[in-house]
């Protein structure tokens, strides 16, 4: 699998996360990331959808949208679900859908994000085409879709006392 194109130079592949309680469940997601964009590794953590204690979830009947701010003000997509992953793309058309409030997750604290990706559908059984419609009818070619049709994404933050939040852990199917 290679990394998601919104993604690519922005993310350095990892197999663990230093400290992290639970790396032999992480090790065995598909991809594995740490933010890292121009050598800058802590950022501020924004998102359109809701807060639940220590948990980011999509609001009912919309997408969840995730942001990372750097110190540079520069703000980068983690995932937005009106685009990205197999339910964006093949199930349902979310790209009409509008958000009113961004909010910030825990706002004075900066984190080092990790992010993990998982696929299950075998694109060749399921679409034996060289080519795969999307939900807009749009055809693309299969092999330019592989890594935005993921099924399952999570998200992990490290504040700077080394607490790990395990943030998102999403079914996108």
């Amino acid at each position: 699998m290679k990394t998601p194109k919104y993604l690519q130079g922005k993310v350095k592949k990892i197999e663990k996360i230093d400290g992290y309680s639970n790396n032999n469940w992480f090790k065995k997601n598909d991809l594995k990331f740490k933010l890292v964009v121009d050598d800058i590794e802590k950022f501020k953590i924004s998102f359109y959808g809701t807060q639940t204690e220590q948990y980011i979830i999509n609001e009912d009947y919309k997408p969840l949208v995730l942001f990372a701010e750097d110190s540079k003000g520069v703000t980068h997509t983690l995932f937005d679900g009106r685009y990205y992953g197999f339910e964006a793309l093949l199930i349902e058309d979310f790209t009409k859908i509008n958000f009113k409030e961004k909010k910030n997750y825990i706002p004075s604290e900066e984190f080092e994000v990790y992010l993990w990706f998982n696929y299950s559908v075998d694109l060749d059984e399921e679409y034996p085409n060289d080519e795969i419609e999307l939900i807009n009818g749009e055809k693309r070619k299969k092999e330019n879709m592989r890594n935005l049709l993921f099924d399952s994404f999570g998200l992990i933050l490290k504040n700077d006392n080394g607490k790990m939040y395990s943030v998102i852990e999403m079914e996108l199917t």
